[in-house]
């Protein structure tokens, strides 16, 4: 009876971190496709399971970056305290976008599209304050040939 008990509480065990693994993995991967993005209107909302939980003004948008997800990580060798320190509306993708506002008490807010690049190309092109400020911040040379 012993032997069975120990048995028993062994299979439960197993179970348990089975079970457990399996909702990780389902947050993890699930929020991928939580969390979709709008640019319309003069602003870029944020929405999760169909409701808006941000918007955010291309006039109150200073720069937009993409930036790999290990930045979040603070073990990381690409750690960014100042990424760390942001709304996160993202699932799990290995690079994500990086929007820093020019007020709020969290200026920065990361979100995950599926093609960062692109999305932050559009977002630049429908935001002309962040785009003109960004190549402002970048070396001549960076610029291009004048």
């Amino acid at each position: 009876m012993v032997a069975n008990s120990g048995m028993s509480d062994l299979l439960w065990a197993f179970i348990a971190i089975l079970v457990a693994l399996a909702v990780v993995l389902g947050v993890v991967y699930g929020l991928k496709h939580a969390f979709s993005y709008r640019i319309k209107d003069s602003k870029l909302s944020i929405v999760m399971l169909g409701l808006t939980v941000q918007r955010v003004g291309f006039s109150d948008i200073e720069r937009v970056e993409v930036v790999p997800f290990a930045a979040l990580l603070p073990f990381s060798g690409s750690f960014r305290c100042d990424v760390f320190l942001s709304w996160k509306w993202c699932g799990y993708r290995k690079r994500l976008v990086l929007i820093t506002r020019r007020a709020g008490l969290v200026k920065r807010i990361i979100i995950s599209p599926e093609e960062p690049e692109r999305f932050t190309t559009l977002l630049k092109v429908a935001s002309p304050e962040a785009a003109g400020r960004e190549s402002a911040r970048r070396p001549a040379s960076a610029n291009g040939p004048k």
